[in-house]
């Protein structure tokens, strides 16, 4: 048996595609920034929520609340 992580965005518009993290895989706020966002979540709720104002919001895990991730985020290529 394996253990296998997520990520989902969801809203009344409808959800994104899962997102699975790689196996093994650093789980940090570059990686959050580079995979989960930039190369998933984003471009699904942009194309579904194209008329509409959204606003990103994620739980308490380390990667979603590093000082870092700004950063992080910036070096991928997200910005607001």
């Amino acid at each position: 048996m394996h253990n296998v992580m997520v990520s989902v965005g969801v809203s009344r518009v409808g959800k994104t595609g899962v997102i699975f993290i790689e196996l093994g895989a650093k789980v940090n706020s570059l990686y959050c920034c580079e995979r989960v966002l930039g190369e998933g979540l984003l471009p699904d709720t942009k194309a579904k929520c194209r008329q509409y104002r959204w606003t990103l919001q994620q739980d308490g895990a380390p990667p979603h609340t590093a000082k870092k991730k700004r950063f992080g985020c910036t070096a991928a290529g997200w910005t607001r």
